[in-house]
């Protein structure tokens, strides 16, 4: 088995918070050139994540998309203009990101696998290296990659214990102490195995329950239940990090207007 990770990129979204766009959010460009002599052209926000994922060695990208969603292969091709490779996988359960991603399932099953979201910055830029290096040291099925935030009602926190270990991951509580969350994850082949029994499970009870359609179902949510079931999940803290979901029109609109220099720096103000 290759230890070098392949990567995951769900892009089956619509993008409704920051609705109506002209194409996908995925390609929405970031950073602001205010002179010519500025070093932060504009990117697509997409590539934030796979310069990530590039540094961390992962060169084979599998992206998950729904119909409709073309202008991503037709901007990104195969990948070479990063030096990577990129294969394209159709979402078929509109039911979250868990459903969207297990569409590589087949492609991935005997690999380290990386997961983060193309419509979020973030530094450190090593992160998923360091996720990386901590499951490759570690007996953990999974590990999350941890930053500081503010608002803990806009993410997934993560109770942590004094060694790393994840006790409990909260989907976007209304009301937390907590103030760590999870924005990046790394899993070994048996959490791949786990989650493709697990949804095909979920399928299996709501084809019976006729319940389905009303929830959207999150990856804080498979991650907790895999706590549930027994799995070890660790985590990397980084305190000085920082992230920004570009995902609603204020961030957005910051992304847009800010030097990409600027909002990848070390210490730039924390939105969430």
């Amino acid at each position: 088995m290759s230890t070098s990770p392949v990567a995951l990129i769900p892009a089956a979204g619509h993008g409704t918070r920051v609705a109506p766009l002209p194409g996908s959010k995925e390609l929405l460009p970031v950073g602001h050139t205010p002179t010519s002599n500025d070093d932060s052209p504009l990117i697509a926000v997409s590539q934030h994540l796979l310069t990530a994922y590039r540094t961390a060695g992962a060169n084979t990208v599998y992206w998950i998309l729904r119909d409709g969603k073309w202008d991503i292969p037709a901007y990104w091709g195969d990948g070479h203009r990063l030096q990577m490779h990129f294969a394209y996988c159709m979402m078929r359960h509109p039911y979250g990101v868990p459903f969207t991603i297990n569409q590589a399932v087949p492609f991935i099953r005997d690999r380290t696998v990386l997961l983060g979201f193309p419509d979020i910055l973030f530094h450190p830029p090593d992160l998923f290296a360091q996720l990386h290096h901590r499951l490759l040291q570690g007996d953990a099925e999974v590990v999350l990659g941890c930053l500081p935030v503010h608002n803990p009602a806009q993410a997934d926190v993560v109770d942590r214990a004094p060694d790393g270990s994840v006790q409990a991951i909260h989907v976007k509580p209304t009301d937390s102490p907590l103030r760590t969350a999870w924005i990046a994850a790394a899993w070994r082949p048996a959490f791949t195995s786990w989650m493709h029994n697990r949804l095909a499970m979920l399928l299996s009870d709501s084809a019976q329950k006729d319940t389905f359609n009303t929830r959207e179902h999150h990856m804080g949510h498979l991650f907790q239940d895999a706590l549930n079931d027994g799995l070890t999940l660790q985590s990397v803290y980084v305190p000085e990090g920082h992230f920004l979901d570009i995902g609603t029109p204020e961030s957005l609109r910051r992304a847009m207007s800010t030097p990409l220099s600027e909002l990848l720096a070390p210490r730039f103000p924390h939105t969430l």
